[in-house]
């Protein structure tokens, strides 16, 4: 989703206000909905007084559409301000990128304590989203082979450990650690 948070300045009625509008994606484009564009065409003449946030999610799926979309959106207001998750830069003028690394991650045949396996970060990541996703989940020594091939298997990615944990409502470690 495209997500339009917008503080207004002093001089407004309302202090703050937070319009959502949703994204589509067709053939590579990014259509904006209409009614984000009337809310911006609206409020253009006076963009400059207006504090934006623009939150782009998952850009390298639709990198081009993007890209048009943040400079369209930057020529709206100096002071707009637009964060975006992507594997690619938008090359966009005055774009800042900053690297995420990924979580720390056991080797593949890793034996050891569940204290010294707990001590990586995906790992860690993991057990607390499975524990979430299947009440009384714990890290012991008969799933713990399974809890770390996930771990290096998703490359410590925490979106995609995320998910997988979230699958431990329906399945067990083992049966993930397979797929």
């Amino acid at each position: 989703a495209v997500s339009l948070a917008s503080k207004a300045g002093a001089h407004h009625e309302t202090a703050a206000q937070v319009l959502v509008a949703e994204e589509r994606v067709n053939a590579m484009e990014v259509e904006i909905d209409s009614e984000l564009w009337t809310i911006i065409a609206r409020r253009q003449p006076t963009a400059r007084d207006l504090r934006l946030l623009i939150i782009l999610d998952n850009c390298e799926q639709v990198i081009h559409g993007c890209a048009d979309l943040a400079k369209r959106l930057l020529q709206a207001g100096s002071k707009v301000k637009i964060l975006t998750s992507s594997r690619d830069y938008l090359q966009v003028a005055g774009e800042t990128t900053y690297h995420v690394p990924t979580l720390s991650v056991p080797t593949p045949h890793e034996t050891g304590t569940l204290e010294e396996l707990l001590q990586h970060e995906a790992v860690r990541l993991f057990v607390e989203r499975a524990a979430a996703a299947r009440r009384g989940f714990r890290l012991d020594s008969l799933n713990m082979a399974a809890v770390v091939n996930i771990c290096h298997r998703l490359d410590g990615i925490p979106l995609a450990i995320e998910l997988a944990a979230a699958r431990m409502r329906a399945l067990s470690a083992e049966t993930i650690s397979a797929r």
